[in-house]
């Protein structure tokens, strides 16, 4: 079975061997904060970016927890700030195909949450700012995962519902683990949505 804290976890765990991929990971990470602050419930996503931060050598802080962002069960979004010059002339139009994935891999830990209902899998990212949902939607779109774009409570929401867009952004981002456990249960609801049919129609004739 898929679970989201599973795949963020495992996303977590992977330490980029080039520099040049831990500072594309590290701008994906930042890209769906607020100016120059990571900001995050998950613990595994703040250490991941201290740990990113401090491979390249880059001023950090050990993250805090942020007073004023609290969820309804009153857990504390911890905080990462970052100097934003660490970015500066990165472009992903020049950037190879591994700094692609890592960039990726950063926004889904950084912006975007895996929900899993009776309904089937979907993933959003949550953006502060149309024209930063857009852009990423368009870079979605580049390598080859198509999402919808709509504005939520004052926030930008692209969300992939499709199931081949949601294998492909967990294999691009580097998620295995996730992505086999993704696909044994696409092909368990098959099966078992083949049967149903199977039986619907003997039952009658």
């Amino acid at each position: 079975m898929l679970v989201a804290s599973e795949v963020k976890g495992e996303l977590a765990r992977i330490h980029p061997a080039r520099a040049c991929c831990r500072r594309a990971e590290l701008i994906g990470l930042l890209y769906g904060g607020r100016r120059n602050v990571i900001s995050t419930l998950d613990h595994s996503t703040a250490r991941i970016a201290v740990a990113l931060a401090s491979s390249l050598e880059i001023p950090v802080d050990a993250p805090r927890p942020s007073n004023g962002l609290r969820t309804p069960r009153g857990r504390h979004h911890l905080r990462v700030a970052l100097d934003p010059s660490f970015a500066a002339g990165w472009e992903w139009a020049g950037a190879p195909a591994c700094d692609r994935r890592a960039f990726l891999r950063g926004a889904l830990l950084g912006c975007a949450s895996l929900s899993l209902t009776a309904r089937g899998t979907h993933i959003e990212f949550v953006l502060p700012r149309r024209a930063s949902a857009a852009v990423l939607r368009h870079r979605l779109a580049e390598v080859g995962v198509r999402g919808s774009q709509v504005e939520r409570r004052g926030r930008h929401v692209i969300y992939l519902k499709g199931q081949d867009e949601i294998a492909a952004l967990l294999r691009l981002a580097g998620a295995n683990r996730g992505l086999l456990d993704f696909e044994t249960a696409r092909v368990g609801r098959d099966v078992h949505n083949r049967l149903n049919r199977l039986l619907n129609a003997e039952e009658a004739n």
